[in-house]
């Protein structure tokens, strides 16, 4: 269980590291899309996982854009403009991480979808009998 939960904190801080480092090689080529590479970052790092790995590798992709991306380059700090979009990138990430964690639950448990189901097809059976005997008194 602590190996694999390394793993999964291991993903998400190595992930939006090798993002920010892959954009750091194409940033001529990038240049105004600060967080163009950093979203798929942090959407293999929640599906993979889960919430909280992706609340922890939007944290990163947020530190390596502020210092790596935003003039003085190599040092942190920013204005009410770039916090502006570091608080859009963040809400979207947020959105991100619940919505992969909602598709995962969803895959994972099929079988209590299975048995939710099956308890509802007994419900609606037994309503008209259920009727019938409350009519009756």
């Amino acid at each position: 269980m602590k190996r694999l939960l390394f793993k999964k904190y291991a993903i998400a801080l190595l992930v939006p590291l090798l993002a920010a480092v892959c954009q750091w090689w194409l940033w001529k080529w990038l240049s105004p899309d600060r967080f163009i590479l950093l979203y798929p970052a942090v959407m293999i790092s929640s599906w993979y996982g889960g919430f909280y790995a992706g609340m922890l590798s939007t944290a990163v992709a947020v530190l390596s854009v502020d210092y790596f991306f935003i003039a003085p380059l190599f040092a942190t700090g920013v204005d009410a403009h770039e916090a502006r979009q570091f608080l859009f990138f963040a809400i979207i990430c947020v959105f991100l991480s619940y919505m992969n964690r909602k598709i995962f639950s969803r895959q994972r448990l099929p079988a209590e979808g299975a048995s939710s189901e099956e308890q509802l097809r007994l419900i609606t059976s037994t309503v008209p009998a259920l009727i019938s005997y409350l009519d009756t008194q």
